[in-house]
């Protein structure tokens, strides 16, 4: 299972280098969805309530202030479907 954030940016504006990040598809199994606070404020400030926004706060309080103040992220979650390469693990 995967469940990745990217903070401050929507899917259009997301681009990953193939070459660079060594990656050559995006893994079967995932979704790629773009959030905007004005339609999902309350799922986005839920998110990073609780404890990992607790931890962050506590870490990082300046990063936990950006992040809270982005109006706009794209999450990766499903779950990968293994290949007999082990590709999969590198291009997620």
């Amino acid at each position: 299972m995967l469940f990745y954030v990217i903070f401050g940016v929507n899917g259009e504006e997301l681009s990953v280098s193939r070459e660079r990040h060594h990656v050559d598809a995006f893994p079967e199994g995932l979704d790629l969805l773009s959030y905007r606070k004005p339609e999902y404020e309350e799922y986005m400030t839920e998110l990073i309530g609780g404890t990992i926004g607790e931890m962050l706060n506590a870490d990082n309080h300046t990063l936990y202030e950006a992040i809270k103040n982005t109006d706009q992220w794209v999450i990766i979650r499903g779950e990968v479907k293994p290949d007999a390469d082990l590709n999969y693990m590198r291009n997620a």
